[in-house]
């Protein structure tokens, strides 16, 4: 799992800085490019999503695994999940795995799985600051 898990943490990130660079991309688009800006970020926002579920389900499995191990184990004799992706060949120091009360649904009413929480409220800071510049320019937000 932990095999599966490292492609899924690697687009990830890699969907995130795309999402990054495209937003970025608003201090140098011209005024007359701003919707094609637009689209781009709103493909950015789109794939990091995909990557973000993707990863919150290989997440919630890791997490299931652990608990259960922990479970059998008991906490003495747990094994991280860390050194175990470690022991693969495998840097998991930066992965985001929550709890495994984080991803289900009950404990959340509605919100999304913990990563894909944590994007909506980033894209949500971009939009915001999008909202402000086209209040400010006195242009009605194209979003």
């Amino acid at each position: 799992m932990l095999r599966k898990a490292a492609p899924l943490w690697n687009a990830w990130t890699t969907a995130r800085g795309e999402l990054h660079r495209v937003f970025q991309g608003f201090w140098e688009t011209a005024d007359g490019r701003w919707r094609a800006q637009l689209l781009s970020l709103t493909d950015a926002e789109r794939a990091a999503k995909a990557a973000a579920a993707a990863w919150d389900e290989v997440a919630e499995t890791l997490a299931r695994m652990a608990a259960d191990q922990i479970g059998a184990a008991g906490h003495d004799e747990a094994l991280h999940l860390t050194e175990i992706a470690q022991e693969l060949g495998l840097d998991s120091s930066a992965w985001r795995i929550d709890s495994v009360d984080a991803y289900n649904p009950a404990s959340y009413w509605g919100r999304e799985t913990p990563l894909v929480e944590s994007l909506n409220d980033e894209i949500e800071k971009q939009r915001e600051r999008l909202r402000e510049v086209a209040g400010l320019a006195a242009e009605a937000a194209p979003f």
